[in-house]
C-alpha cells in the first residue's frame, strides 16, 4: 500500500490555439508518496505533464502527451536552471546571440526545458518536452513557470517527514 498526497495542478497553456489547432500545455503538480508507517521515507517530487499542440483533424486526432518525475533536488536544480535562463533570455534581449546557440536543463529521465533564441515575441522561446511531446512558449512565461515551480518546492518542503 502507497499513500500519495496530490495537490492541485499548475497549468500553462500555449497561446493561440486556432479552429483547427488545439493549444498546447504543461503541467506541474507535486506529489509525495510513502508508505502507511513510514512517512518519513516519503518520496517527494514534481510531475511534469506536457501535452503538444495538434492538428484536429477527425474525432482520432490527439496530442502527443507524456509525463515526466523530478524528485525534490532535480526540482530544486530546475529553478536554478530557470533563474539562469531568465537572467540569459534578459541578456539576448539587448544583444541577440551571433551563433545558434541554446541552453538546456535534462532530467535523469529525459524532461527538457531548452531556451532558444529564435522565435517569440522578444526573440527568445522557452521550449519543454518529455517523451516525444513538445511544446514551446515565449521566452517571458520562464517566470510564471518559475513562480509555480517555487510554489511547489515550498509545498514539498512544508509536507511534515
Amino acid at each position: 500500500m502507497v499513500v500519495k498526497h496530490f495537490y492541485p495542478d499548475a497549468k500553462m497553456d500555449e497561446a493561440g490555439g486556432q479552429r483547427f489547432l488545439a493549444p498546447g500545455y504543461v503541467t506541474s503538480t507535486p506529489i509525495i508518496a510513502y508508505e502507511p508507517g513510514k512517512e518519513s521515507d516519503a518520496r517527494k517530487g514534481v510531475k511534469e505533464f506536457v501535452s503538444a499542440s495538434y492538428v484536429m483533424q477527425n474525432e482520432y486526432s490527439h496530442a502527443t502527451q507524456n509525463y515526466s518525475f523530478l524528485d525534490e533536488s532535480e526540482a530544486a536544480d530546475l529553478a536554478t536552471a530557470l533563474q539562469y535562463m531568465e537572467e540569459t533570455r534578459d541578456a539576448w534581449k539587448s544583444n541577440k546571440p551571433a551563433d545558434d546557440v541554446e541552453v538546456t536543463f535534462i532530467s535523469k529521465d529525459g524532461f527538457t526545458v531548452t531556451l532558444l533564441p529564435r522565435v517569440g515575441a522578444d526573440g527568445t522561446t522557452i521550449a519543454f518536452a518529455s517523451g516525444a511531446a513538445l511544446v514551446s512558449f515565449p521566452a517571458d512565461k520562464i517566470e510564471t513557470f518559475k513562480g509555480t515551480l517555487d510554489a511547489e518546492l515550498q509545498t514539498l518542503k512544508s509536507h511534515e517527514k
